[in-house]
């Protein structure tokens, strides 16, 4: 149900098996933004982390996390794996996150 969905917090964008190539960045979803005060914040999520695993499926686009996220409701609290650029490489970054609704995200996302 719409109301009690999960959701992250994040506007993102998917990292394709040619854009990966391309600019060395790993398959999954880059997070392009990440609103404040969010699930995703409060996880240790930043611009730029590419998700490559939630609560252990796989996630190669943003279809695949889209379709993840329908079977979770707001207030569950999942491990996900986010690669993340440091040092001229990206390593390997476990957060774990409780997922809030669509509701609270939008007024976040009026705030700013």
């Amino acid at each position: 149900d719409e109301d009690n969905a999960g959701y992250l917090g994040v506007t993102c964008v998917s990292v394709t098996s040619d854009i990966s190539k391309a600019y060395s960045i790993p398959v999954g979803v880059c997070f392009e933004t990440v609103l404040e005060g969010s699930p995703a914040e409060e996880a240790g999520a930043k611009v730029g982390d590419v998700l490559v695993e939630f609560d252990g499926q796989t996630v190669q686009s943003y279809d695949d996390l889209q379709t993840i996220l329908k079977y979770y409701a707001a207030g569950e609290t999942v491990d996900m794996t986010v690669m993340r650029a440091s040092e001229g490489e990206y390593k390997e970054v476990e957060l774990t996150i409780t997922l809030g609704t669509y509701d609270v995200i939008s007024q976040l996302s009026q705030r700013g």
